[in-house]
């Protein structure tokens, strides 16, 4: 049978992390039932991805309009 209990105990060490300055300070271990608190693998290849994608449009937007701007070629 399995049990949820990793979402019983607090993940963050401070009480109120909405009035801490700087990054909350987490638990490594789960006080209720003692499981681990990591990040699964592959937690940021969406937004790496997407972030890409945005990067490219906006760079090609960027080259575009310079390009009806400036007289002058960039290449």
């Amino acid at each position: 049978m399995i049990t949820h209990t990793a979402f019983k105990g607090k993940f963050a060490k401070e009480k109120n992390i909405c009035l801490h300055i700087g990054f909350p300070k987490m638990n490594e271990y789960c006080l209720h039932g003692h499981n681990k608190f990591e990040k699964e693998p592959g937690y940021f290849h969406g937004a790496m991805y997407v972030n890409y994608c945005l990067a490219v449009a906006q760079s090609i937007a960027t080259f575009g309009l310079a390009q009806f701007f400036f007289a002058e070629s960039f290449d």
